[in-house]
């Protein structure tokens, strides 16, 4: 008869689960981090935005079309993921 491969929590080590719960913490606090750091881009790329607004010129926004509304648009979605996924306060 041929061994079945033993899986699941039911065969895991205690060393498995630590490193387990240990890796998991760490996501958590990375992706946290991440959606801070991403808060943190979207302010700063809204005052570029505004800076170039103020000159005036061909550097200003040029519609709904543009890469950085686009880019904001996405950065602020994933922050909101994040926060929801990881943020449990």
């Amino acid at each position: 008869m041929i061994q079945q491969s033993m899986s699941g929590d039911d065969f895991k080590s205690d060393t498995q689960r630590k490193r387990e719960a240990r890796n998991k913490a760490k996501r958590v606090q990375a992706g946290l981090a991440t959606a801070k750091k991403l808060d943190a881009a979207i302010a700063s790329l809204h005052e570029y935005i505004n800076a170039c607004t103020d000159c005036d010129d061909a550097s200003r926004l040029r519609g709904c079309d543009d890469s950085r509304l686009i880019l904001i648009s996405n950065m602020g979605e994933y922050s909101s993921w994040l926060k929801s996924v990881y943020d449990k306060n």
